[in-house]
């Protein structure tokens, strides 16, 4: 059995007779609080190299796999070392962060049971994030219990923006698209959610809702988990 097909909850078994009957969740930004804690550990990791940035400077990384971010970290602030030497410094700066600050986007919880575990809807995770640093999460912060399953970066041939990762999910799940809701808070992960055929809600963790809908108008775009909570409820 493959790493994205281990089950970490039973599936609800309740009946539901409603369109929408499952909801895909990115993980930084969108579940968990996490994207400043990256920009936090990749300030250190610049730092470190004697170069001067501000927090702003790595809204643009977001979302990113580690096979797309790391170049582009590489050539935007002109670092020469090697990025394996690279990856290992940032990966011990983010660790250090998540081991005492990690915690879930503010309402996520109250959310997932008044909307999924009420409308008994089944659920997964899906993010660009590697096995490795998923791994370190899950052993930060017990969040397996919300999810009937994990998708990571490494679970894919091809990450997000490619539709495939919450494709993967959507048939783990036995869910067509147009039974899915999908919530983001990156580029990436919009343009993976719309390709996949989902209705897509962002929430305006990451990116404004004006710099959302410039992605795709199409977006349903909040400022809370009590929002969409609000908007699912009259759909679903």
């Amino acid at each position: 059995m493959s790493k994205a097909h281990c089950r970490f909850t039973d599936v609800n078994n309740m009946y539901n007779t409603n369109k929408i009957r499952c909801v895909l969740f990115d993980m930084d930004g969108t579940v968990l609080d996490s994207e400043k804690l990256f920009a936090k550990a990749e300030m250190s990791l610049v730092s470190e190299y004697g170069i001067s940035a501000e927090l702003s400077d790595f809204v643009a990384f977001r979302g990113m796999s580690e096979e797309v971010f790391y170049p582009a970290f590489i050539k935007y602030f002109n670092i020469t070392d090697d990025p394996n030497i690279l990856r290992d410094k940032l990966k011990n700066y983010l660790f250090t962060l998540m081991r005492s600050d990690l915690e879930y986007i503010d309402g996520f919880i109250e959310f997932y049971e008044q909307c999924i575990q009420d409308q008994g809807l089944k659920t997964a995770l899906v993010t660009n994030t590697s096995l490795e640093i998923v791994n370190h999460v899950l052993s930060c912060i017990d969040m397996k219990h919300y999810f009937d399953f994990i998708i990571t970066s490494s679970d894919v041939a091809e990450p997000k923006p490619s539709p495939a990762p919450y494709l993967m999910a959507m048939n783990l799940l036995s869910m067509n698209p147009e039974e899915c809701v999908i919530i983001e808070d990156s580029e990436s992960g919009f343009k993976s959610a719309i390709s996949s055929g989902a209705m897509t809600i962002g929430i305006t963790t990451t990116l404004s809702s004006s710099d959302i809908h410039d992605i795709n108008s199409d977006i349903n775009v909040f400022d809370s988990y009590a929002d969409i909570n609000k908007f699912l409820l009259q759909i679903i």
